[in-house]
């Protein structure tokens, strides 16, 4: 739901991919956020192997009333649903890695100590497409072949509802 403070966009400049992916960004002051749509599945209490994966990406709860499932499933009273929202890479490079797990310290659900909430937090600071980084043209693929796996209504509203598509654009499909 959208007061739940976030929206997602092309925001995510991967320096290690050089492109630019898909992110959640915290709303600014006087911003209303938007719904995101996207798909709730099972997963063990252990986020262990989702942390790692996921680096460079806070792991956020997701409140319960912010959550609308758009099927005849129900999610068990206990369900917890969570996001991974990025950090900007110059906050993951400032923190740098564990020391014993290799990983960013900007993973998981823990913030590094330090980490200033209202400048560096997850969903700040993040940059848009550009011509050094642009929105991948097989990466738009893969991702609307998924939402299309859920019908054109979910696809369209993802389209809808993500936000900086942008020129800065490349078509490498072979």
């Amino acid at each position: 739901k959208a007061e739940w403070g976030y929206v997602r966009e092309w925001n995510f400049q991967s320096p290690t991919a050089q492109i630019c992916a898909l992110g959640l960004r915290k709303t600014r002051p006087g911003e209303r956020g938007a719904t995101i749509n996207g798909v709730i599945f099972p997963a063990s209490d252990d986020l262990t192997e989702f942390d790692k994966r996921e680096a460079g990406y806070a792991r956020i709860e997701v409140p319960r009333h912010c959550v609308e499932v758009l099927s005849w499933h129900v999610l068990p009273n206990d369900a917890r649903v969570f996001v991974y929202v990025p950090y900007a890479p110059s906050v993951v490079e400032k923190y740098g890695t564990d020391p014993t797990t290799g990983l960013a310290k900007c993973s998981g659900a823990t913030a590094p100590e330090g980490l200033d909430w209202d400048t560096e937090g997850p969903g700040m600071g993040l940059k848009p497409p550009s011509v050094q980084f642009p929105i991948l043209q097989t990466y738009v693929d893969v991702v609307l072949k998924g939402c299309l796996e859920w019908g054109e209504a979910f696809a369209v509203e993802f389209i809808e509802t993500t936000f900086l598509w942008s020129p800065f654009w490349l078509n490498e499909r072979p």
